[in-house]
């Protein structure tokens, strides 16, 4: 995605103008949702730091943060995207078109990285129900995440 991006093509609209506001309006929601999924991820580790003391086999704490890092660096999920979202209106010129494609796509990007977190968290299930003393509590938590990170379509 990244090499498409860069490369100098022709780039062609997506959407035509009256697809946009339901594009729009999805990507607003997968914005919130995956600030959400942040945040709750950032609680539940600041909750639990003591039992999720990180080891050579576990590390939470760092497949979050390496991921944080990419998703701050990149700049896809802070305010000004929203705020951008936000004031779209129609008629929508054609770089517009372009951007709002190129920010799905990107978007999309996002959710399969933090789905890829989900699955290496998954692998370490045991290991967290063992910390936290419960099995209940580790499903617990990763049925919550993973219904904030679940697109809603």
């Amino acid at each position: 995605l990244r090499f498409l991006l860069s490369i100098k093509v022709p780039k062609r609209i997506m959407y035509g103008n009256d697809e946009i506001p339901a594009v729009i309006a999805k990507l607003k929601e997968k914005h919130e949702r995956l600030n959400e999924w942040f945040e709750f991820m950032h609680q539940l580790l600041e909750l639990h730091k003591v039992e999720l003391t990180e080891s050579n086999e576990f590390k939470p704490f760092t497949l979050l943060y390496t991921l944080e890092n990419t998703m701050v660096t990149s700049g896809l999920l802070n305010e000004f995207q929203l705020q951008w979202l936000g004031a779209l209106s129609s008629p929508f010129q054609l770089h517009e078109c372009v951007e709002i494609g190129e920010y799905e796509l990107k978007m999309a990007e996002v959710e399969k990285q933090c789905l890829f977190v989900m699955s290496k968290l998954f692998e370490m299930q045991e290991e967290f129900s063992r910390r936290f003393s419960s099995s209940e509590l580790t499903q617990h938590y990763f049925n919550e995440l993973m219904e904030v990170l679940r697109p809603e379509s």
